[in-house]
């Protein structure tokens, strides 16, 4: 908003035309009459617009198997099931309950 303002600011108190002003801030002329004549609320944002993907046509699938998986994971927790195969240790130590029988 720093440079909107500065830009502005050189138009309409130093009266500088936009040639100037490029001039000066090192902005091209197209930005700089963008900043003068158009409607700018804020500072410029990068805007990506939506895109397709590999995964795109898979969205609805997989959303509802994450809900599904979601409400398997509340119900173990409510059942009291804590671990596979009963093993009582973090998950980072897993490499022991994989040698169980």
């Amino acid at each position: 908003m720093d440079m909107i303002g500065k830009v502005r600011r050189l138009h309409s108190r130093k009266n500088k035309s936009e040639r100037e002003i490029s001039r000066i801030t090192g902005l091209s002329r197209n930005t700089v009459a963008k900043w003068l004549h158009g409607e700018v609320d804020g500072p410029p944002k990068y805007r990506r617009g939506a895109q397709r993907n590999k995964l795109t046509a898979f969205h609805e699938a997989l959303q509802q198997a994450l809900k599904a998986d979601a409400r398997r994971a509340v119900d173990a927790v409510q059942n009291g099931i804590s671990s596979p195969a009963g093993c009582t240790r973090r998950a980072s130590d897993s490499s022991h309950c994989s040698s169980r029988s």
